[in-house]
């Protein structure tokens, strides 16, 4: 069963998961960042810094983060580039992995660029990221090149390209900007 749109307005989506989770897609916020950072820390060896999200709220970037259950379970920064949108970080809490949290909120970056008039969505994940890399499979990104050493000069990263589709009246961004 797939994730289910309850509500939208601007700014915010609701969306039941398949286990029965309501899900709460919202602009991130500068008070959001502790938590972010925590979700940040623990999913990745060379994490961002605070100022990093802040910088990204601040320029108007596309910057969600996820609420299941009251606490924040996920986040997602990507900027737009002239025709394409840059997936830059997302991570979801260890809590809420392989319950579908990471799959939405890429399937609403995907609705939110073809709306936009984005062509393609780009992003880097590490070579032995095998659970993202196989979300991104099955979301149809394709594998464009290799960084040698991207991540701090000790591992690789597979550059992943989403052609996007002309936009379509059925996609909506619902506002998340």
């Amino acid at each position: 069963m797939a994730a289910r749109r309850l509500t939208s307005f601007p700014g915010v989506e609701t969306t039941l998961l398949p286990g029965g989770q309501i899900v709460l897609i919202r602009p991130l916020r500068i008070d959001d960042i502790g938590q972010v950072r925590t979700i940040e820390c623990l999913a990745f060896d060379d994490p961002w810094p605070g100022e990093w999200f802040e910088q990204a709220i601040a320029s108007g970037d596309i910057c969600w983060v996820a609420e299941a259950d009251g606490h924040l379970a996920g986040y997602l920064v990507a900027m737009r580039e002239r025709v394409q949108v840059h997936l830059a970080n997302l991570a979801i809490a260890e809590l809420w992995r392989r319950r579908g949290l990471g799959r939405l909120l890429v399937e609403r970056l995907i609705a939110y660029a073809r709306v936009s008039g984005a062509i393609r969505i780009r992003l880097e994940v590490r070579r032995s990221n095998n659970p993202a890399r196989a979300l991104y499979r099955k979301l149809q990104f394709r594998t464009g090149r290799i960084l040698p050493g991207y991540y701090r000069g000790q591992e690789d990263a597979l550059v992943l390209m989403l052609t996007l589709t002309p936009k379509s009246e059925t996609d909506k961004p619902y506002g998340l900007v």
